[in-house]
């Protein structure tokens, strides 16, 4: 879950995911990673991370949540 979206300054990125790490990347519209959130522990719990997007030009990204078991892709539009 990306909140809000469209985003402005900040995105709260939701998740669910089985206890381990949790990384998180943020893709342009070409696949390049323009930034990450690095490697967060997740203890099996629902939680969320706090991403910065104030620095980002309008367009479409990708927010990409990556663990254990599998990862999760979701669009992501920032609006000036």
């Amino acid at each position: 879950m990306l909140s809000p979206n469209p985003a402005r300054d900040a995105v709260t990125v939701g998740y669910a995911a089985p206890q381990g790490l949790v990384s998180l990347g943020v893709f342009d519209a070409t696949g390049k990673q323009i930034a990450s959130g690095g490697e967060i522990m997740n203890y099996g719990t629902a939680s969320s991370i706090r991403l910065d997007v104030s620095g980002l030009p309008s367009g479409t990204y990708y927010v990409r949540l990556s663990h254990a078991t599998g990862a999760t892709v979701k669009m992501l539009a920032v609006q000036r």
